[in-house]
């Protein structure tokens, strides 16, 4: 495939959607996009680069393992709120901004927000990091955000985000783990709230 890679999206629906088929090896989905690896990983004029909401590749901004285990990540983050912070419409145009081109697909009845699809948020870059009792891939992770800052991509339950890692063993799961600690810490934290200013 060299340089291209594909990324499907297949809505659960529990018995009733189901198509994948094991014994075949097949499977059937709602969208598919195939793109290249290299690019913005955005869409353009309307048609996504990938299965996101925003429109954009399920790739970008995807923190390798060995970006953690450097603890060095040199690039934009994805960020995916929760339906009652993105941006309330009434027509889907009304609900993202660029470099996002779509909202989800059922946007207008769920978001009941502020925050448009492709929002662009950083921490601000005299905030110190080091004060803030972080792992070291916590640490790069917040270096990130403060020099590349992320884009809302997507729509969860809750504000989260998704991680991955290579590897069975607990020592590969490590670094992803420890970064999943710093960020349920912020969350949790009471002093880390909305009137907080960082």
């Amino acid at each position: 495939m060299g340089n291209l890679c594909r990324s499907g999206w297949r809505p659960f629906l529990g018995n009733l959607g189901s198509r994948i088929q094991c014994r075949e090896r097949t499977y059937s989905v709602s969208y598919l996009v195939k793109g290249g690896l290299t690019g913005t990983g955005w869409g353009l004029n309307g048609v996504g680069a990938g299965i996101r909401a925003a429109g954009a590749s399920l790739l970008g901004g995807l923190i390798l393992p060995e970006e953690l285990d450097n603890l060095s990540i040199e690039h934009a983050l994805p960020i995916e709120l929760d339906d009652a912070q993105l941006k309330a419409g009434t027509v889907q145009t009304d609900q993202f901004i660029a470099p996002a081109v779509s909202a989800d697909a059922d946007s207008i009845a769920m978001c009941g927000g502020t925050i448009p699809m492709g929002a662009h948020f950083a921490l601000r870059p005299d905030l110190d990091i080091s004060q803030a009792g972080l792992t070291p891939e916590g640490q790069a992770l917040a270096k990130a955000y403060q020099k590349y800052g992320g884009y809302v991509v997507d729509a969860a339950g809750f504000t989260t985000s998704r991680h991955g890692y290579r590897g069975d063993s607990a020592a590969d799961q490590q670094p992803a783990y420890r970064c999943r600690l710093d960020t349920q810490q912020s969350r949790d934290d009471p002093s880390c709230g909305r009137d907080r200013d960082v």
